[in-house]
């Protein structure tokens, strides 16, 4: 969430909160239908961040599973060696990682000048495969994690080892965002 987001999700959520409490503490009910939706109404702002739907009609909730992003990206370290292997000694889980970020790499910004990143959440069905996957192309260098989101992104030796055709391929399986 951004800056302006969390002080309006705050305001909110205060305002909700000092209504539940006057609604409580003012008798003759202590907690019914409107207390709870008071207290919905408070909680609500802060689910945007785990949630990506909600209903309310036979009630449903869709988790978020993964997440976006993109940094822009020091100057290229002309001493980054490039590692040493082909896609076919990476994991499966390795190449999904490696493909996902060379496709959308290319469509935000082929100069690379800003890198794409992305997540897969620790609730996702998936997260295992992809953590897996992550620790060996970080320990290959191909990918590194940005700090502040903790979001995957190609290293300049990772872009050119996919550059230079041993990466999997465009067909190769990966992970899906809206475009």
């Amino acid at each position: 969430m951004t800056r302006m987001q969390v002080t309006i999700a705050g305001v909110f959520s205060v305002i909700c909160m000092a209504v539940l409490l006057h609604h409580l503490l003012n008798p003759p009910v202590r907690t019914d239908y409107t207390a709870a939706l008071l207290l919905g109404l408070a909680v609500l702002p802060w689910m945007i961040v785990f949630l990506e739907s909600i209903g309310v009609g036979s009630a449903h909730a869709k988790f978020r599973r993964m997440v976006q992003g993109q940094i822009k990206q020091d100057k290229p370290s002309p001493t980054e060696p490039t590692p040493d292997l082909a896609s076919g000694d990476l994991s499966g889980d390795s190449r999904r990682i490696l493909a996902t970020l060379w496709h959308y790499q290319r469509a935000l910004d082929p100069t690379y000048v800003k890198r794409w990143t992305f997540a897969v959440n620790a609730n996702a069905p998936e997260y295992f495969h992809y953590v897996e996957g992550l620790a060996e192309l970080v320990g290959a260098r191909l990918v590194a994690i940005a700090r502040k989101s903790g979001q995957c992104m190609l290293t300049d030796a990772g872009i050119r080892f996919m550059e230079s055709g041993d990466g999997p391929g465009d067909d190769a399986p990966r992970y899906h965002f809206p475009d």
